[in-house]
């Protein structure tokens, strides 16, 4: 067994034929994958080392010139760190990162949050509001220059870096080229922020560098994993919010203003509203399903839109934020900036409610998953 594999587990091996028995898995030609549409068979993919993120096929860069095909090399070698890291090394980055996050750490920032939120929406009903570019954008920046105590005059040029560093996620070779000089571009801000003491209480950054200090993680661990940070604060959790606030209708049933109300409806919403269709994961180690053989590295897509509405799932659970080893670390700071939103709509009049639907723009970019 290559050191990369994982072995698999009787139970997960039986749950993926029992799935493919019940149609919960099918070959996509056209999509050269496996696609995944079962919540449970989803669930424990996203739950087991067996399956990692898609590894990329290395660039060629012969044609560059060398200081361009250095900048490259460094940002692919930044990027793999968080794309596609052997369990045993990403766990230490990933309790790291997930405690930076975790609300105990960030919960200092709900009030702020909340006069920022109200701040920012006093002005949607006005003409020419848009709610990506007039909200969304800024109250996510506003949230991850405090979090990593990044200078908000610098929160512009990272933010501006978030959109390129997206297509890391795409397999085309310019976007990836595009998106590692974007990641070699943001290392400075970053190296100096980790190098730095902390202005302001910075949370997350000062979680980060006492587990630098302890030798948890390395300082490339913690320049990959915050420009991954960065990346879903400033593009994801747009799309989050510009998909919520311009739903003028609750979910069914959904009924009140209470700050409870409101936390149960952006669940759901984040259920029934994905950001991204699919999470792609690849097996660690030879397959056999229904007498196929299929071997390592084989992709599986799994189709959130429809395991998030499979009737198989429990009640109030989803995906749209991964599970497990594959949870999304910044989901707290989601939910709260949903939170804060919501708190400030929920006495609004259903009218002005429906007008921010008229106030989403189009969204860019892509979803770090």
């Amino acid at each position: 067994m290559r050191p990369e594999e994982a072995p698999i587990s009787s139970k997960l091996e039986a749950a993926l034929q029992a799935a493919l028995a019940a149609g919960e898995i099918a070959y996509d030609r056209e999509a050269d994958g496996w696609r995944v549409t079962g919540f449970r068979i989803a669930r424990a993919i996203l739950g087991d080392d067996a399956f990692r993120k898609p590894d990329f096929a290395p660039l060629a860069l012969d044609a560059l010139p060398p200081a361009l095909a250095a900048a490259v090399r460094r940002g692919e070698t930044l990027q793999r760190l968080w794309t596609v890291p052997p369990p045993e090394a990403a766990w230490p980055v990933r309790r790291t990162f997930a405690a930076a996050f975790a609300p105990r750490r960030i919960g200092y920032l709900r009030e702020a949050m909340g006069a920022e939120a109200e701040r920012l929406l006093a002005g949607a009903e006005g003409d020419g509001f848009d709610l990506d570019r007039d909200f969304a954008q800024p109250l996510t920046e506003w949230a991850i220059a405090r979090l990593y105590g990044i200078d908000p005059a610098e929160i512009g040029r990272v933010a501006q870096m978030s959109g390129p560093l997206a297509t890391a996620f795409s397999f085309g070779v310019r976007d990836r080229i595009g998106a590692a000089m974007a990641m070699a571009t943001i290392e400075p801000v970053l190296t100096a922020l980790l190098r730095a003491p902390s202005r302001g209480g910075a949370a997350a950054l000062e979680t980060v560098q006492a587990a630098m200090a302890s030798g948890e993680i390395s300082a490339d661990e913690a320049l990959s994993w915050m420009a991954l940070s960065l990346l879903g604060g400033l593009q994801t959790n747009r799309r989050f919010l510009v998909q919520w606030l311009s739903r003028p209708a609750p979910p069914e049933g959904e009924t009140g203003n209470s700050d409870a109300s409101w936390l149960q409806t952006a669940a759901e919403l984040a259920r029934r509203n994905v950001v991204v269709d699919s999470i792609a994961r690849q097996s660690r180690c030879p397959l056999a399903l229904d007498a196929a053989a299929i071997p390592a590295g084989a992709t599986f897509l799994l189709d959130l839109e429809r395991i998030n509405h499979d009737p198989a799932r429990a009640e109030g659970s989803h995906l749209s934020f991964g599970h497990g080893a594959h949870m999304c670390i910044g989901r707290h700071l989601a939910m709260m900036q949903i939170e804060s939103a919501g708190r400030v709509v929920a006495g609004w009049p259903a009218a002005r409610r429906a007008s921010l639907a008229l106030a989403a723009g189009p969204m860019s970019g892509a979803a770090p998953h």
